[in-house]
């Protein structure tokens, strides 16, 4: 058995069913041309990552990428994991022709935003925010915890 990543589609049903809590950012219904990935290691789901052509509330011009922890018993997807998973995500995004792709990210969560930075993706220059609704934010100030919060990022895929 190898102890690389494996990385393969799955569907939105079998992903809300592993993410738990999680799932709740997955999108409602899927639009055409969202993809679901999901990542393996030692033969376990770790992470689902998704191509989402609706973009954020923030973005909206933009498809997003959504990378989501399994929560289903197992352990969290190393580095090695996520860096696979997201690769994967961009690549199919560039194929299907998109040029600019959107994300959020925990400020807090340095990990994630390493890994997503090491992609290639780059902080739009909007202060973090907490989405309270579908198209209403409120944005971080002052000395306010931004633990929880969205900071968004986003990659150009143009050559």
């Amino acid at each position: 058995m190898s102890d690389a990543p494996r990385i393969s589609p799955t569907t939105l049903e079998d992903a809300r069913s592993r993410l738990g809590s999680t799932a709740a950012a997955l999108p409602n219904s899927p639009a055409a041309g969202t993809l679901v990935l999901q990542v393996e290691e030692a033969g376990r789901p770790r992470a689902v990552g998704v191509l989402d052509p609706h973009g954020t509330c923030t973005e909206p011009a933009d498809p997003r990428v959504l990378l989501l922890a399994v929560t289903d018993g197992g352990t969290a997807p190393t580095p090695a994991a996520e860096a696979a998973l997201l690769a994967a995500v961009l690549e199919a995004a560039r194929a299907a022709g998109h040029r600019r792709l959107s994300t959020g990210c925990d400020p807090m969560n340095l990990a994630r935003l390493r890994t997503l930075e090491a992609a290639g993706f780059r902080s739009t220059g909007r202060q973090p925010y907490f989405q309270l609704g579908p198209a209403h934010v409120e944005y971080v100030s002052g000395y306010a915890d931004a633990t929880g919060a969205v900071m968004d990022l986003a990659v150009d895929l143009t050559p």
